[in-house]
């Protein structure tokens, strides 16, 4: 839809006249810092500024956190938040939406959830002002804005206003109270930013996603100036996980805490991607108390080689080099598989089931004179049927230093259902970025800076990319029912 009558100066009134701005959804975040508005409680993704306009300061200058800025890397980037979208151009403008993904409250798929978004998700809005209608503040000039779903199981609210309807109107001059700006490198954007003002839910199930589509309204005069895409949310795979605690002497073996590891899985991470995690098994694996029990070779050289003849830290755990950690894990899997009654192989396409091994075993290593410590390692090696290409495992062991880290738990499992970490350039994946710029999972909490400092996000690394909610619901190991 286009408009009626241009102004004959930007930033004038008339009464057909609409001025020139664009709307974005937006969940809490800030560029460079963590959040504490944002847990994972749904899945939330959009191309921030930061990927690929000069922002960071990166190596003392102000880069992209796309490693790769070139117009074609840029490109690809963008591709993936347009694909198979309805795209839109307002006032002949590039549009990119973001993209939601909720559960839906009533679907009866075994695998779903009423509960996990039963409130829906609260968005922050933004107003960006097109350059060259930029010089003066938008208005209270009666322009109307008009938010209206294509599936009527999406409903959408105010913040307090619990309309729950399909077909939303409201004043643009409502959302007008917070003007800022920001220096984009070679251009500058003036937008107003609203916190927490738009409610997002869904009380049906969508099998192609759906499009919340907002208007700009002024008398007669219709502009389209934004949008958000929904994830289809119809099928819900189930991701079956057992905890096992490895030792060789009595001392605990830590765990995350917060509000508890089965309850991050469930409504701070997986959900993202529209996955439902499910704890199907939680054990106990004493190397000594086997060994005491089976007298059996295996038993005795694992113990032996990983602890009797290991260095104890100050808590009577044995310190491994990180250049053990292949062996540990291949070690540690085949004598779980023979002991702890495991059907088949773990790291095969016959096994649906993922394998959480926490140790209170130490893992250390010394790069550039300095001490380390490895928290957590997923299986990514050849397995039978693999014709000797290495693939991501249905296993991964948590260290001690990463025990009682939920991002780092998180984090190795999320390398077990196929993921790569962010900064990793790597053929099948259309983006690059630099090393702890990023709030994502699959991102480290130091930079990779030339002098490595801490993430501005860590602690908050806790999102997960449209792009790898697709790639986690093709591994091998989940559940679709039907």
């Amino acid at each position: 839809m286009g408009v009626g009558g241009a102004s004959p100066t930007a930033g004038t009134s008339c009464a057909t006249c609409l001025r020139k701005f664009t709307v974005h959804f937006r969940r809490p975040y800030n560029i460079g810092r963590a959040t504490k508005r944002y847990n994972g409680e749904f899945g939330f993704d959009w191309l921030r500024d930061e990927y690929i306009y000069p922002i960071q300061k990166i190596d003392e200058n102000k880069k992209t956190v796309l490693v790769d800025n070139s117009n074609i890397a840029i490109h690809k980037l963008k591709k993936i938040y347009t694909d198979n979208l309805v795209k839109i151009s307002p006032w002949g403008k590039e549009y990119i939406p973001a993209c939601l993904a909720v559960f839906a409250t009533n679907v009866k798929d075994k695998n779903a959830s009423t509960q996990i978004n039963k409130n829906g998700a609260l968005l922050d809005l933004e107003i960006h002002q097109i350059s060259g209608d930029d010089e003066t503040s938008l208005q209270d000039d009666g322009t109307k804005l008009i938010f209206e779903t294509n599936e009527s199981c999406i409903k959408i609210s105010t913040n307090r206003g619990g309309e729950n309807s399909n077909y939303l109107e409201l004043p643009l001059s409502s959302f007008l109270k917070n003007r800022q700006s920001v220096n984009l490198g070679s251009s500058k954007r003036i937008y107003y930013n609203n916190l927490e003002s738009i409610r997002i839910s869904c009380n049906g199930a969508t099998t192609k996603g759906a499009l919340i589509t907002v208007k700009a309204k002024k008398n007669t005069v219709v502009e389209i100036v934004g949008q958000l895409y929904i994830f289809p949310n119809d099928k819900v795979p189930l991701a079956k996980i057992c905890f096992v605690d490895v030792s060789f002497n009595q001392n605990q073996v830590m765990r995350p805490k917060k509000t508890g590891l089965e309850y991050s899985l469930k409504y701070q991470s997986f959900n993202q991607a529209l996955i439902r995690p499910k704890i199907v098994r939680d054990t106990i694996f004493n190397i000594k108390d086997m060994l005491d029990r089976n007298k059996s070779w295996d038993l005795e050289n694992f113990y032996q080689k990983y602890y009797l003849n290991k260095v104890k830290n100050s808590l009577g755990n044995s310190i491994i080099s990180d250049v053990d950690d292949s062996d540990f894990k291949h070690d540690l899997i085949f004598l779980f598989q023979k002991y702890a009654k495991v059907n088949g192989l773990i790291n095969s396409d016959s096994n649906d089931i993922t394998y959480v091994f926490f140790t209170n075993t130490q893992c250390s290593y010394t790069r550039n004179g300095q001490g380390y410590n490895r928290k957590g390692s997923a299986i990514y090696a050849p397995e039978a049927g693999s014709n000797g290409e290495k693939v991501w495992g249905n296993s991964v062991v948590i260290y001690h230093h990463g025990a009682t880290e939920l991002e780092t738990v998180v984090h190795e499992i999320v390398h077990s259902f196929g993921l790569t970490h962010v900064f990793q350039n790597e053929k099948n994946i259309p983006y690059c970025f630099h090393q702890g710029f990023t709030d994502n999972f699959m991102d480290y909490e130091f930079t990779g800076e030339k002098k490595s400092r801490d993430s501005f996000y860590q602690g908050n690394q806790i999102a997960l990319f449209r792009d790898q909610w697709l790639k986690m619901r093709k591994d091998r190991s989940l559940y679709y029912k039907g």
